[in-house]
């Protein structure tokens, strides 16, 4: 007897065994069945007027709700829902690793994929309470078990709704959360910080170059502007006043164009090879360069797949290359076959290849990303195009001591972001304890 489980059938949800054998917790507070204190949020709206822009949101496992990109009306081939402030939202996929938010003020955009389940919470129940719940170690281990599927891990609302949570009454609730809070302050000042050293540093690097800022020249009192037409490089909207040449033309350094100055490479690979890892956009974090790299093993190599990279090298991505999806490629991605979304630049001793990097970063290169962009539904650059982007190119000794003081500042940054992440985790985890027993 000690070998069985016994559940009552009444208890069951679904016909596998991790309904049987499932995570059970203890609190000091009653358990309740979610359902009764939540209301499933699923209207979509049409947001396809080609005359508006939407702001549209994400939702990660580290940000939680962001928003993630606003796009016009005529690329949208699909209703969206709508959140509200304090309405709570999950990818039903990528929930049992976290991926979980709440809509805040502080979020300017309304509308998100209606993939996502989005819910709300009754007057009994803090939003902001179920939310950390849900980030807790122990409930993670409630939704890990109560997923289904053969190849992806699903939560979908009917199952979230039958889920048991700890349930105090609202005036504890709100008491628990002022002490976590007051647990994390420390924690939001040095990610205040870390924002701070963070945005000085394109300051630094634009003050080095003799740019002295990258914010776009505004002239509200002009309605016209005129530009030579040997100037102009296409027949589209072009504004004099606007662009990035304006704020180029004052560096001390020479200005080249990217293509000229630096080494694209194109290195080819057997694709009769059955075995390969794989770098796709969405494995370039902007903070953290190449994460998240698959290993892939296939017959067929994928035809999006171009060519070989090696350590050192700087892998700039073309489609919305306004998502900054830049990185220098690591020891551990020596070799990696990458995707044609990126085009590759090699390390040279004529250059500093990071110093290029901490450029491409800003937000006069960006622009220029921008400028050069086509494409409605997937925006990108065109080799060519890419190659045009302007730089000012210091002496190699000026990139170094650039790329050494803005090393040193990222390793700051870094050291703030560390320190607030444990601190957060010890604030959850002194949370968790006094929920669950």
């Amino acid at each position: 007897m000690e070998c069985l489980d016994f559940v009552r059938f009444i208890e069951l949800q679904e016909w596998d065994i991790k309904r049987i054998t499932k995570f059970a917790f203890h609190s000091q507070y009653p358990i309740k069945e979610l359902g009764g204190f939540i209301v499933e949020q699923n209207k979509k709206f049409d947001i396809s007027d080609p005359q508006k822009d939407y702001g549209i949101l994400g939702v990660n496992n580290q940000a939680g709700i962001f928003d993630a990109y606003v796009e016009n009306g005529k690329n949208i081939n699909q209703k969206y829902k709508k959140m509200e402030t304090d309405w709570i939202a999950y990818n039903p996929y990528r929930v049992n690793v976290g991926s979980v938010g709440i809509k805040r003020e502080t979020n300017k955009y309304d509308y998100i994929s209606p993939a996502y389940v989005v819910f709300s919470c009754k007057s009994e129940l803090s939003p902001t309470y179920l939310h950390l719940l849900m980030k807790t170690s122990s409930f993670n281990k409630v939704i890990r078990e109560n997923t289904t599927g053969s190849v992806r891990q699903n939560l979908s609302y009917s199952v979230l709704k039958k889920l048991m949570i700890p349930m105090p009454e609202l005036n504890v609730q709100n008491a628990l959360l002022a002490s976590y809070n007051q647990s994390i302050a420390e924690a939001r000042r040095l990610e205040e910080q870390a924002a701070k050293t963070e945005a000085e540093i394109e300051k630094y690097l634009m003050e080095e170059l003799g740019i002295g800022t990258s914010e776009k020249i505004k002239n509200d009192g002009d309605l016209l502007n005129f530009v030579s037409f040997k100037d102009l490089d296409r027949w589209d909207y072009y504004n004099v006043q606007d662009t990035f040449m304006i704020e180029l033309r004052k560096s001390k350094y020479p200005i080249v164009e990217l293509g000229n100055a630096f080494d694209f490479t194109n290195r080819t690979w057997n694709k009769k090879e059955k075995q390969f890892r794989y770098v796709e956009i969405g494995s370039v974090d902007t903070l953290n360069g190449i994460e998240y790299a698959e290993n892939l093993q296939t017959k067929d190599a994928p035809s999006r797949a171009t060519q070989i990279i090696n350590k050192n090298d700087l892998i700039i991505g073309t489609t919305r290359p306004y998502l900054k999806k830049f990185a220098i490629v690591g020891e551990d991605y020596e070799g990696c076959v990458c995707s044609s979304g990126f085009q590759v630049v090699a390390p040279n001793e004529k250059y500093n290849i990071r110093f290029l990097y901490e450029y491409l970063m800003t937000s006069i290169a960006v622009s220029q990303f921008e400028f050069y962009m086509t494409g409605a539904l997937y925006p990108a650059i065109t080799a060519k195009d890419l190659k045009k982007i302007q730089i000012p190119l210091p002496p190699l000794s000026v990139q170094d001591s650039i790329v050494a003081h803005v090393s040193e500042m990222k390793e700051r940054v870094k050291n703030f972001r560390q320190e607030a992440k444990v601190l957060r985790q010890r604030a959850l985890e002194e949370f968790e304890g006094e929920v669950f027993e």
